[in-house]
C-alpha cells in the first residue's frame, strides 16, 4: 500500500557556506491529511559540494562540515584529483551527498522512501549534479544488527541505480554512488 505524501521540495531549509563552497539542505517528508494539515513522516538532508573549487584541507573540512561525511571522503579522497577521476560524474566537479533519507518506522515499506529517492534523483538531473554519494547505514538506536540493516539499505539503493563504491567495515555500512553521466 503506497502512502500519498509531499516532499516539501527543496523548501529545503538551506544554508550556504561560501568559504567551503557547500550548500546544505533539510527537507520534510509530509503526508497530506486534509485542508492545510500535514503530518511529518520523515526528512532528508543533503549537501552539494563543488570539488574543483576546493583542495587539501578545505576538502576535508567540506566533507566534515557536510553532514559529517568524513567516511565518504576517506574512501573518495584519492579519486578527487583530475588525473584519477574513475567516476565520470566527478569530472564536472559538482557532487551531492545524500546525508540522510529518513522515513518514520510506521511508514516504512509503503513506497515513501522509493518515491522520495526518485524525486531526489530527478532533481539532481535537472540541476546538473554529476554524481551523488551516500553512506547506506542503519541508525544504531533502531537496530541491534546494524550490518543486516545496512545490507537491506544497500539492496534498496542498488535497485534504483546506485553502485557500490566501498564497504566501510568500521561503521558497518556501504558507500554508494549514482553517476548521472551514465543514465
Amino acid at each position: 500500500m503506497n502512502i500519498q505524501y509531499e516532499l516539501m521540495p527543496i523548501d529545503l531549509d538551506t544554508r550556504v557556506n561560501p568559504d567551503l563552497k557547500i550548500i546544505e539542505g533539510y527537507g520534510k517528508i509530509q503526508r497530506y491529511l486534509d485542508e492545510d494539515k500535514y503530518e511529518d513522516i520523515g526528512y532528508i538532508t543533503i549537501s552539494i559540494i563543488n570539488i574543483h573549487q576546493l583542495s587539501g584541507s578545505d576538502r576535508i573540512m567540506a566533507f566534515d562540515y557536510s553532514g559529517d561525511s568524513l567516511s565518504i571522503y576517506e574512501h573518495l579522497e584519492k579519486y578527487l584529483e583530475p588525473d584519477n577521476f574513475e567516476i565520470e560524474g566527478l569530472i564536472g566537479g559538482t557532487l551531492m551527498i545524500l546525508n540522510e533519507l529518513y522515513v518514520n518506522e510506521n511508514y516504512r515499506n509503503k513506497g515513501v522512501g522509493t518515491q522520495v529517492l526518485k524525486e531526489i534523483i530527478e532533481w539532481c538531473r535537472i540541476v546538473g549534479i554529476g554524481c551523488m554519494f551516500l553512506d547506506a547505514s542503519a541508525y544504531k538506536a533502531e537496530k541491534e544488527n546494524k550490518l543486516k540493516e545496512s545490507k537491506r539499505l544497500r539492496k534498496f539503493y542498488k535497485k534504483y541505480g546506485f553502485l557500490d563504491f566501498a564497504k566501510d567495515t568500521e561503521n558497518q555500512s556501504y558507500i554508494m554512488y549514482y553517476d548521472f553521466t551514465r543514465a
